[in-house]
């Protein structure tokens, strides 16, 4: 990365911890390429698991992990701090995957089906390409489906987001979050069982 900054997936779980850079006070008073590792550390692996879950390509999932967290690096200054820093960063990830999958349009098992029935599990950092059939599978399929099922399928499942952190990432209502993820359960179901 042009940055000096190398892209190194860290342990999942550290997205988890709390930091004071992410208190809106602080952040005011901190060097902005500091405050960058500390975002990227905090967020890395989390961005890129949502990446690769969209896409499907591994390879090229690192890369528009680099392209997303640039643009984190260069909107810095413009950060209002109106929203939390993981908020934002989402933002930016989620506008660069769409931004993405309708250029790839024009051009042309981590969990269980049990599990989408209601319970989260803990995926950690994805397989790479030579993962399991069924796998490989269940992640076509999710890919297959419409973007705002598949993205709070993601979001809920694969990282671990409440209904209120979706509905504030998605500018949307909790309502309608409950809605989507209900008919992706549903969608993601019958795609399962009409597949040979």
């Amino acid at each position: 990365m042009a940055l000096g900054v190398s892209l190194v997936l860290p342990n999942p779980r550290l997205a988890h911890q709390a930091h004071p850079l992410y208190n809106p006070r602080v952040m005011a008073n901190e060097d902005l390429n500091q405050w960058f590792i500390e975002i990227l550390k905090h967020n890395e692996s989390r961005i890129f698991n949502l990446v690769y879950w969209q896409i499907g390509d591994y390879e090229e999932a690192k890369d528009l992990t680099q392209e997303i967290f640039l643009k984190v690096y260069k909107n810095l200054k413009k950060f209002r701090k109106e929203s939390r820093v993981e908020t934002w960063v989402y933002r930016i990830a989620l506008n660069h995957i769409h931004s993405y999958l309708r250029k790839a349009r024009h051009r042309k098992g981590m969990i269980s089906w049990e599990t989408l029935d209601g319970e989260r599990t803990d995926v950690g950092t994805v397989d790479p390409p030579e993962a399991r059939p069924e796998y490989l599978q269940l992640r076509q399929k999710i890919r297959e489906l419409p973007d705002p099922f598949r993205e709070v399928l993601l979001l809920f499942y694969f990282d671990e987001k409440s209904l209120q952190e979706i509905s504030e990432l998605l500018g949307i209502p909790v309502g309608t979050v409950k809605s989507r993820l209900n008919r992706a359960r549903a969608m993601l179901k019958k795609a399962l069982e009409d597949t040979p």
